[in-house]
């Protein structure tokens, strides 16, 4: 009885230390630098043995680089410059046939006024429609400086452009609404000087000993053409030029200040909104 005793407890002692540490939850011992590393631990399931590699030297295989994403770039300044293109050849077109209609009245005024009522005005009506014939079919002929750069960096078929494109087309339309700022200055400079030439030459002809209806009529023109020059000087000074005001409102959206130099006179801006009984038309100005 005693001899049976001793053999279970011998037979159990050896199934102990054949059993895996791993799951006995003993951990595997580091290896040793001298006998080298420790012997792969073995699961506790049959035919699946687990191997640390880094215990055997064994070099795993990188994992496969992950693809970049392809940059497809930003099409906002380029959306933005293809709307304020179209908008500028609306309103040249528009101008250009409006200065065609009014120069063709002119004209025609001005000659059955020379020819039929033998009225000397009739000579500053119809020079001034030819005039303005000429410049609606100009205007008409002739793109402005937006779409020309619209269709150099060719904004109507480019769908994804790199970012340098965008950065470089976003300095050409800094540089066009510095000059337009530019050009309104100095047209508005012409403007007071043709309304100090004209209500010059006004006064003078009033003043001066020809008979009283031609000089009554001569200096009403001129005095006349004195104001509306002063006028479109006025407000060619303190109205932004669409490019400006298109440039300005694109540089707001994208919090950032436009490089286009801040003019000291007050920026004005004009709404009008028809109404079914009218129309409501609103003024503001930015001191």
């Amino acid at each position: 009885m005693a001899l049976g005793f001793r053999w279970t407890a011998a037979t159990a002692g050896l199934v102990f230390l054949a059993a895996p540490r791993a799951a006995l939850g003993v951990p595997n011992s580091p290896p040793d630098e001298t006998n080298g590393p420790s012997p792969p631990a073995k699961t506790s399931e049959s035919g699946l043995t687990t191997v640390d590699p880094r215990a055997h030297g064994v070099a795993l295989a990188p994992e496969p680089a992950r693809p970049e994403p392809v940059p497809t770039g930003s099409t906002h300044v380029f959306d933005a410059f293809r709307e304020h293109a179209e908008r500028m050849r609306s309103v040249r077109l528009a101008g250009a046939g409006s200065s065609l209609i009014l120069g063709g009245a002119f004209v025609a005024t001005g000659l059955v006024a020379e020819q039929a009522w033998d009225e000397t005005y009739g000579t500053v009506l119809w020079v001034t429609g030819a005039v303005t014939v000429v410049g609606g079919g100009l205007a008409l002929v002739f793109p402005t400086t937006i779409e020309k750069t619209a269709d150099d960096y060719g904004v109507y078929f480019t769908k994804a452009p790199t970012p340098e494109q965008e950065a470089a087309l976003e300095h050409e339309w800094a540089e066009a609404a510095d000059e337009a700022r530019s050009a309104r200055h100095l047209g508005a400079g012409i403007s007071f000087a043709f309304s100090a030439i004209a209500v010059g030459a006004g006064i003078a002809v009033l003043a001066s000993d020809a008979k009283e209806e031609p000089r009554h009529i001569w200096g009403t023109v001129l005095l006349a053409g004195g104001g509306a020059f002063a006028a479109g000087g006025v407000a060619t000074l303190v109205l932004e030029s669409p490019t400006e005001s298109a440039y300005a409102a694109f540089m707001a959206a994208r919090g950032k200040q436009p490089k286009v130099s801040v003019s000291r006179a007050p920026v004005w801006r004009v709404s009008a909104t028809p109404l079914p009984s009218g129309g409501f038309v609103g003024v503001s100005a930015v001191f």
